[in-house]
Parts: structure tokens; sequence; C-alpha cells
């Protein structure tokens, strides 16, 4: 019996683990943590990469739409300054008038080319400004009037214009005047179309 039992004890001994292996089996049971935890890192920097290129998205969107809104808001006043530019460079040329007549309907006729009636301002009427004639010319790539008129009480002649209203050309009714240089350009509606007055002197 006795001699039975230390067999068994052997044999069980002989079956437990050595330090090594042991060492082994725990290295084992810390590798899926240590991956867990590793995916886990490269999870959690992925999101975080996800988070900031959605914050640089929508700040780069707000941008555009201030940028948007800050040129749409300056637009009425730059298509201004860029109509008056190109009455005051016709202004300056002096070209020969095509007709010339103190009759607004026969310069109209004449000009039969508009795309645009030429209409009677009363600006120009309570100014006490006569016609002397007209020609063809360009505003904003379409083809448009310019007249010339004379001031009755103090002489002083001026060209004056009429064109199609541009795509966001704005006044709400009001004059908008400005000097490009030496000379002085007046903007204003009537009937539908775009009028300008330019000339050295403010007229009036």
């Amino acid at each position: 019996m006795k001699k039975l039992k230390e067999a068994c004890n052997k044999h069980y001994q002989q079956q437990s683990l050595s330090e090594e292996q042991v060492a082994k089996l725990m290295a084992l049971q810390k590798q899926p943590e240590q991956t867990s935890a590793t995916g886990s890192a490269k999870y959690n920097n992925g999101l975080k990469a996800v988070k900031y290129y959605s914050l640089l998205a929508t700040a780069a969107s707000i941008f555009v739409i201030i940028l948007t809104t800050w040129i749409y808001s300056g637009y009425n006043i730059d298509i201004r300054e860029q109509v008056a530019k190109e009455i005051a460079y016709n202004h300056s040329k002096q070209m020969a008038l095509e007709i010339t007549s103190n009759n607004l309907d026969d310069i109209g006729a004449y000009l039969s080319e508009l795309d645009f009636n030429l209409v009677v301002s009363q600006k120009v009427r309570q100014a006490k400004q006569v016609f002397l004639g007209g020609r063809y010319c360009s505003i904003q790539n379409k083809l448009a009037a310019q007249l010339r008129v004379k001031d009755e009480n103090s002489n002083n002649a001026y060209t004056y214009y009429q064109a199609i209203i541009p795509d966001g050309f704005k006044l709400n009714g009001a004059t908008y005047s400005t000097w490009i240089k030496d000379i002085y350009v007046e903007l204003w509606i009537e009937g539908g179309v775009l009028l300008g007055l330019a000339s050295e002197t403010p007229a009036g």
C-alpha cells in the first residue's frame, strides 16, 4: 500500500508545471489584455482623428459662409464703382457724337440697336439740361447710350448715360455719387433704366 501511494505522488508531481512553463502561461494570459489595450488605443486615436477632421471641415464651411456673405454684402458697392469707372472713362474720351439733336425722341430713333427705350429723366429735366446729341457706348459689356447735355444756366456740358441695369446693381431709390480721379459721377435709376451723369463739376 505504501509503495502505491508513493507511486501516485510521484506521478502527479511529474504532471505539475515547471517555473518556465508557468511563466509562459502567464505571458500568454497577459497577451490578449495587451492586444485588447492596443486595439482600444488605436480605436480611440481613430475616433479623435475623425472628430478633428469633422471640426476642421465645419470650421472651413463656416469660413466659406462668412467669406461669401462678406463678398455679397460688398458686391453692390463694387459694381457701382465699376459702372462709375466705365462712365468716367467714356466721359474722358469725349468721342464725337453720332447724332446731333436736342430732341430725345430723334436721338432714340437713331440709337435703335439699344435693347431698351430711352427714358425722360425728371432729374435732367429739373436741372434744365438740354440735349446736344448722342452715340453708342458700352457699360458692363452691354450696349448703352452716351448722350451729351448742356446746363442752360451755367452752359457746362455733361455726358449723360442710359443703360440696362446690371445684375446685382441696387440703389434702393437713392443716388450714388463718387469722384473717379477728377471726374464726378452720379448714378440713379428711373423708368427701369440705369442713368448716369459725368462731368468735371457736379451738376446743379
